[in-house]
């Protein structure tokens, strides 16, 4: 059972190593085919391609599940801080709606989301996302809660 979790949590990284494999030793036969024996593969680029396309995807869902996303910043950077602030909470939310819907209101252990502030995250003093959906008289406008957005 020990295995299944583990898979549950690396499955991406398996497969990305396994196409990884896959283009490497299929490159490297084909070049070694053309150039010593004159006679390349002729598949092997296309199962190259199949391998590329299918790793950019599993390389999108691991950024989601460790939200660490390529963003383009030009707009934000150039906005007043109160602006970046209001976005940055629509941004939480959305992302808290996805993940929610996504786990049906359960954490990373199974167990139910708390529901007082600050409980999802204790010792930081900051409200977790779930304060900000389902709670949203916790979050004063204008205090520090926003600062750290």
């Amino acid at each position: 059972m020990s295995f299944l979790k583990w898979l549950d949590k690396n499955f991406e990284y398996v497969c990305l190593a396994f196409f990884l494999v896959i283009m490497t030793v299929l490159s490297f036969a084909n070049v070694i085919l053309r150039y010593c024996f004159k006679s390349p593969l002729g598949w092997s680029d296309e199962i190259c391609c199949y391998c590329l396309a299918l790793s950019a995807f599993f390389c999108l869902s691991c950024s989601i599940r460790h939200r660490s996303a390529i963003r383009v910043d030009t707009l934000t950077v150039m906005l007043p801080k109160a602006v970046k602030n209001v976005l940055q909470c629509h941004y939480d939310r959305i992302y808290g709606l996805l993940h929610q819907r996504r786990t049906g209101g359960r954490s990373e252990r199974g167990k139910r989301q708390p529901e007082k502030p600050g409980a999802a995250n204790p010792g930081c003093g900051a409200l977790s996302c779930h304060d900000l959906l389902f709670c949203p008289q916790y979050l004063p406008i204008g205090s520090d809660h926003h600062s750290r957005f």
